[in-house]
């Protein structure tokens, strides 16, 4: 990979310094090791200079600037390592990575497209928002000049490749690094390659919902339908317990045999909630 194809998408990681003829012609920092800030500007610089440019204005060389740029596009490189994850060490298998460390991966790793992840937070406001990574920061303050950088990663509940969850806090997933309990070691690379298959079942499960629905309304009539929702809604919501809501429900499908039963069941078999549908489905079963 060319150096000039790393990270495109990379702005706002650090203050460039002022172009002077002192740093362009001394190459006073040549021999000093890369700091994480100097990786930062390098990436910053080389978006839209030519290298002569950025190393005059690095005070290095060119041929040690064309190094760096090499080394910050292998991902097996301990400065590609640093670059993402800030030099901090790799969290377990187990652990839920954190927000921050996310969103650092999709902004500084070039092999990805920025602009197909989007960030779900909580607005202190407007209540949940979803922006794309690339935009701009134009509404929190300071220096960074992307907003999911600014961001205070406390506010993320969820991170999505195109429409697909990667990162979410709550079920503690994390199909980018593949740390959490819940990803079974996914990592983003997979996610992007099985995209268009995750998408196509995803569809599929749609199509079974509406045909599900519609074949229980049009089994019940409008107006059960509608009473039956209301009911689902309230056993959901913990104002109607299980026992009742299974009860009330199979009325609804009296007269119609063992059909209305399964009907009833696969129409539960949507609940979002597996421990509650299975919970139900147990009592369908037992009545």
């Amino acid at each position: 990979m060319g150096p000039f194809l790393l990270l495109l998408l990379l702005a706002g990681a650090g203050v460039r310094r002022p172009l002077t003829r002192r740093n362009m012609q001394s190459g006073e920092n040549t021999l000093l090791p890369w700091t994480l800030e100097d990786d930062r500007e390098l990436i910053a610089l080389a978006r839209d200079r030519p290298l002569p440019e950025v190393a005059a204005q690095l005070g290095r060389g060119l041929q040690g600037v064309t190094r760096r740029l090499a080394k910050l596009s292998d991902p097996d490189s301990a400065a590609y390592e640093r670059l993402v994850n800030k030099g901090e060490d790799q969290e377990t298998a187990t652990k839920l990575r954190p927000a921050k460390e996310v969103i650092q991966r999709l902004v500084w790793d070039g092999a990805l497209s920025l602009g197909d992840f989007y960030v779900a937070f909580e607005d202190r406001f407007d209540g949940m928002q979803r922006v794309r990574c690339d935009a701009a920061n134009e509404s929190i303050k300071g220096k960074e000049r992307l907003f999911v950088l600014a961001l205070p990663s406390h506010r993320v509940r969820q991170i999505y490749y195109k429409e697909r969850v990667v990162w979410d806090r709550e079920e503690r997933l994390d199909n980018v690094f593949g740390t959490g309990i819940a990803g079974e070691g996914v990592k983003i690379e997979e996610v992007i390659a099985t995209y268009a298959e995750w998408e196509a079942e995803r569809e599929r499960e749609r199509r079974h919902r509406a045909y599900i629905v519609e074949s229980v309304r049009e089994a019940l009539g409008d107006e059960d339908f509608a009473e039956l929702k209301v009911m689902s809604k309230e056993m959901q919501e913990g104002r109607l317990d299980v026992a009742g809501y299974v009860r009330r429900g199979l009325r609804y499908f009296e007269g119609m045999d063992a059909y209305g039963v399964e009907l009833f069941a696969e129409l539960v078999r949507l609940m979002p909630d597996a421990a509650l549908r299975a919970e139900v489905l147990q009592r369908i079963d037992a009545e």
